[in-house]
């Protein structure tokens, strides 16, 4: 049960005791419980602005990578392909007809397995890693680059946090792309080299501490568009 309608119906209660007593004694009943009431209230209590809660209606439960997916699905072209890391692509997914992904979870991959066989399924793979930033998929690179031209990609989300975001940017450009966006989340995430940025990493709380082998980024992307790309798997 929600923390507000736990106080208010104690409350109602409460209220119910002291109105079946005299007025004197009511007053002093009143004072007595709402003291003791408050005295009992932990420091940090769920709707305190210092445990990062609000009393409010509730947003979508939804990560960093939401908004990024919605400016993603706005600038592709119909019938085009996207390429983004892992914290976008999920949320990409779903969103109303959103176009082909080159991938989004790494489970996800029988259908692309029963259609076009291991070989598609180890190349998506390879650049799903390579832009998600994974430990050791800069040696994907090259082969990414390649598939950009083979596929006609029409969308890249190049991750400000990304090892080798300069160098991707580079051949990008090279290629035709062109910078459409750059969207800041606003959301400050703790974050380990080689592990992709996704809803359930560890939140940046300065009361929680920072894990060993982590650091605070800023969450950002950068949407790179190539007019002249055609559909193509």
């Amino acid at each position: 049960m929600p923390f507000p309608l736990i106080i208010g119906g104690f409350a109602h209660f409460l209220f119910q005791a002291v109105a079946q007593t005299s007025t004197k004694r009511a007053g002093w009943l009143a004072v007595a419980i709402f003291g003791t009431l408050f005295m009992c209230l932990p420091f940090r209590w769920t709707i305190s602005p210092s445990n990062w809660a609000t009393l409010g209606f509730p947003d979508l439960k939804v990560g960093a990578g939401y908004a990024v997916a919605e400016a993603v699905n706005e600038v592709t072209p119909p019938g085009g392909m996207v390429l983004a890391p892992t914290g976008v692509a999920i949320w990409l997914a779903t969103q109303p007809k959103h176009p082909a992904i080159v991938g989004f979870r790494y489970r996800h991959w029988s259908p692309i397995y029963a259609v076009y066989g291991a070989g598609e399924v180890q190349q998506r793979r390879a650049m799903l890693e390579m832009i998600s930033g994974l430990r050791g998929a800069e040696q994907h690179f090259d082969l990414t680059v390649d598939e950009l031209e083979r596929r006609k990609i029409a969308v890249v989300v190049v991750p400000h946090q990304l090892p080798w975001r300069d160098r991707m940017e580079k051949a990008l450009r090279e290629r035709g792309y062109q910078l459409v966006r750059d969207v800041d989340t606003g959301v400050d995430q703790t974050y380990r080299p080689g592990v992709p940025l996704i809803k359930f990493d560890w939140a940046a709380s300065p009361a929680a501490g920072i894990p060993p082998g982590y650091s605070v980024v800023r969450l950002g992307y950068s949407i790179w568009s190539r007019p002249d790309s055609s559909p193509t798997r």
